[in-house]
Formats: C-alpha cells, structure tokens, sequence
C-alpha cells in the first residue's frame, strides 16, 4: 500500500484523469452556450490566458505533474488515493500542445518560468501562471491531509 519504492503506475490516475476531464468539457460547453450561444466547448489557458473554443489544438494538463506527485506521495498514499490528489480539479487545466509537450513532467518554475525567451516564446502570462499553480499545490496539499484525516477517522 504505501511502499516507497513501488514503481510510477498511471493505471488509476488515467481512470481518474478521464472522469475529471469528461465533467471539465462538459462544463466547457456549457461556458460555450452561455457565451455565444453555441454547444461548443469554451476554455482559458492555464498558462497563457488565450482562448480555446472547441476543435482547436489543446490538451488537458497537469499543473504538477503526476509522475512528481506520486514520487512524493507514494510513502504515505495508495495509488488510488494519489489518482485522486493528481486530478483534483485545480491541479487540472487546459493549454496548447506546444506547451504541455515542453512543460512535459517538470515543474514550470523549473522549465519556463526562469527563462525569460520561454516566456516570451510561449507568451506566458507570468502572474496568471503563478495564480494557478498556487492554487494548484495548496488543494493538492489539502487533498493529501484530508485523505489522511479521513482514513485515521475509518
């Protein structure tokens, strides 16, 4: 259960990814009827702030990566339990292809947000970014100790 050394397995952080990212489109539609009256999904870059309407080229994103995540919890949290502090719906978001593929595993701070060219290049919306990932690490934090007061309350 909580081995340390178990290997990385995303078998129940996909499960869980799938169900978050059916519920974020859904509500992205529904943005999309309630802004121009049309049935097609409505999203805001998570790193940028431009606009994704449905059809074009974006990905869903974690914010910290899940790889990371379960390195960091695996001592103290089953695989299904870090399925669920992986997709919490603040530490998912939408961006461009080109972005999420150099992001790839890394944290942001680390990948983009210390180079100056990357920001411009990706046209990085440097505070909006920030705003994110805190929100981001403080419910994947909460997350973790919920379960756990959950779990010591079973």
């Amino acid at each position: 259960m909580h081995d340390i050394i178990r290997p990385y397995s995303r078998i129940d952080i996909n499960k869980e990814f799938i169900k978050v990212k059916k519920k974020l489109h859904d509500e992205a539609v529904i943005r999309g009827v309630e802004l121009d009256g049309r049935p097609v999904s409505y999203f805001e870059d998570v790193y940028t702030g431009s606009i994704f309407r449905g059809g074009e080229k974006y990905e869903y994103e974690h914010i910290r990566s899940a790889e990371n995540l379960h390195s960091e919890y695996k001592n103290i949290h089953t695989d299904k339990e870090i399925a669920l502090i992986v997709n919490h719906r603040n530490n998912i978001g939408v961006t461009s292809l080109e972005i999420n593929r150099f992001k790839d595993k890394y944290r942001i701070e680390d990948r983009i947000l210390n180079d100056d060219d990357l920001i411009r290049k990706f046209q990085i919306d440097v505070f909006l970014t920030k705003r994110n990932v805190s929100k981001a690490d403080t419910s994947i934090n909460e997350m973790s100790l919920q379960i756990l007061r959950d779990r010591r309350n079973d």
